[in-house]
């Protein structure tokens, strides 16, 4: 049976995940674990060697990537994202905002102006308004350092019928050609939101200025708006 693209996506972030834990591995090793046959795993690896995260060598495989360090923002930062964020969202009655590390403080803060929220991040909170919050859950739950999040084909389904007009969306690199982000199952849930949203307003993370990060989300000349 034929893989669907997201199944696809989820197998290659397993493959990830294990690699950054592990360091070092085989080709057949991951094979049997994911059950998927080896030139399978040799054709995800091929595109992980491009983007530079693995080598590869007559079967064995070593992680020389690190996809978290990029992903940071500033506390003196966030306070200026958050105000900016919270600032043009004003007028809207629901907006959308893909996962960062300043979501779920955006989304307090959104809240106590009456926005309603659509967000591919998990949100426990008790202090946010559960009426007043639709998540894109099921599919697959996805971590990136302390952030959780929801992909698949249940996220790419809800945000391609549900997207409000204005959607803000956080990537981790942005030179002249490209918007990127560090995972390839966000890259995805970024780029439906690109394709849903009337309006996409851009916030950084810190130093994504000028640098290329692991998966291309949009061109840069989709890049309409950066805050």
């Amino acid at each position: 049976m034929r893989s669907t693209e997201s199944q696809v996506i989820a197998r290659q972030q397993q493959e990830l995940e294990y690699l950054r834990v592990h360091k070092h591995t085989t080709v057949n090793f991951l094979a049997s674990y994911l059950e998927v046959s080896p030139m399978t795993i040799t054709r995800d690896l091929h595109m992980f060697i491009k983007k530079g995260l693995v080598i590869h060598d007559y079967g064995q495989v070593v992680w020389i990537g690190e996809l978290r360090d990029e992903a940071k923002i500033s506390k003196v930062r966030a306070v200026r994202l958050i105000d900016n964020i919270v600032q043009r969202a004003s007028g809207y009655q629901r907006v959308a905002i893909n996962a960062s590390p300043i979501t779920e403080v955006v989304i307090q803060q959104l809240m106590k102006q009456n926005i309603e929220v659509l967000t591919n991040q998990l949100i426990l909170s008790p202090e946010i308004n559960a009426h007043q919050l639709t998540m894109t859950a099921g599919g697959y739950l996805n971590h990136s350092g302390n952030l959780y999040y929801f992909s698949g084909d249940i996220a790419v389904h809800t945000l391609r019928h549900d997207t409000p007009e204005l959607a803000f969306v956080y990537a981790t690199g942005m030179n002249d050609n490209l918007l990127t982000t560090m995972t390839l199952a966000q890259s995805v849930v970024d780029r439906t939101i690109f394709e849903s949203a009337a309006t996409t307003v851009t916030f950084l993370a810190d130093n994504a200025q000028n640098r290329e990060s692991n998966f291309m989300i949009v061109k840069r000349e989709r890049v309409s708006e950066l805050i």
